[in-house]
């Protein structure tokens, strides 16, 4: 069971949100589950419902206007744990402007073969700006942009440490460099 989580906000959801229910969130195959999330805004609850779109939750105590999400994302995880319990096998997050093919992602699941028990954490590597490297405290990340699958053992482990996680690298001397949604999961992901 894959469940595909959509961090978006008040101004995506009536041109890209409607985009994926109308292309590849319409072809989901059984398994799979698409919840979007957004903050905490009456606007985009009320927006969500006059569009129709199934599944939306907003997460409390988050700005839907956060940039970079880094915040929005981690409690998106905590969120879709705690709603969907043991009701899946994996997590996948992907930004709202990532097209997703539901047989391919069940083809990839199907060859990596994984036991439910198992700790995984699969993306694009990143490597991150010359800029940043330095600082990053990684030798490479899953990049964010195009999506990352975690197994649901991974975010059992994680998600109760995620927050804490989250603010104690809010604080780093090198926020300016790894304060990147992307980056910060996985920092905290090496960290468990």
């Amino acid at each position: 069971k894959v469940l595909i989580i959509v961090p978006t906000s008040v101004k995506s959801l009536k041109e890209r949100v409607v985009a994926i229910m109308g292309t590849w969130g319409s072809d989901l195959i059984k398994n799979q589950q698409l919840h979007f999330f957004g903050g905490n805004s009456t606007e985009a609850v009320e927006t969500a419902k006059q569009l129709n779109i199934p599944n939306y939750h907003s997460i409390k105590n988050v700005s839907d206007f956060e940039y970079p999400p880094v915040r929005k994302n981690a409690k998106m995880i905590i969120e879709a744990s705690y709603l969907f319990g043991d009701n899946y096998d994996w997590i996948m997050e992907v930004d709202d402007d990532t097209h997703v093919s539901p047989s391919q992602l069940n083809d990839f699941l199907d060859i990596i073969g994984f036991a439910n028990n198992e700790l995984g954490f699969y993306g694009r590597r990143g490597v991150g700006r010359k800029i940043d490297r330095g600082h990053l405290g990684l030798e490479y990340f899953c990049m964010g942009g195009p999506g990352y699958l975690m197994s649901k053992t991974a975010v059992r482990m994680l998600a109760p440490k995620l927050n804490q996680c989250v603010e104690r690298l809010s604080k780093s001397p090198d926020k300016k460099y790894i304060w990147h949604s992307d980056v910060i999961l996985s920092k905290c992901m090496k960290e468990i």
